[in-house]
């Protein structure tokens, strides 16, 4: 289905240098909550795992990874009110401490590692449903 009339959301730049590197949970989950914090011009917002599962068309065990990942790369954080519930922020740096790309995949390669030892969870496979353009 085409795209509808020109509206949009505005994302870092630096997540599409980021592409390559992520995981594929990570991104949907990275995306979701940009769309729903910077679009809407939102510093923050509650969402459950079940309304993230729906939007990012992931398994609750995707969500829970690909927040993880978005948390350990610095782009995403995870706050808790007293009531336990969840607000989602997207991670803004200053220029003293910006995560680098080189930075970035050395995260990623440790998290390999450490889940190859584990043998708890396998990397999640990139998305295959892509459009590709003739």
């Amino acid at each position: 289905m085409p795209f509808q009339s020109p509206n949009h959301t505005q994302v870092p730049n630096d997540l599409f240098e980021m592409l390559p590197d992520m995981y594929a949970a990570e991104l949907r989950v990275v995306l979701v909550v940009i769309r729903e914090t910077l679009g809407f011009h939102r510093e923050r917002v509650k969402m459950t795992v079940a309304e993230i599962m729906r939007r990012a068309g992931l398994s609750r065990q995707g969500v829970y990874d690909g927040a993880e990942s978005a948390e350990l790369h610095g782009l995403l954080k995870r706050e808790y009110d007293s009531r336990g519930e969840i607000y989602w922020v997207v991670y803004w740096v200053d220029n003293d401490s910006l995560l680098s790309r080189q930075r970035f995949i050395g995260l990623k390669k440790k998290k390999e590692r450490l889940s190859n030892e584990s043998q708890e969870t396998e990397p999640l496979a990139p998305y295959a449903g892509y459009i590709t353009h003739d």
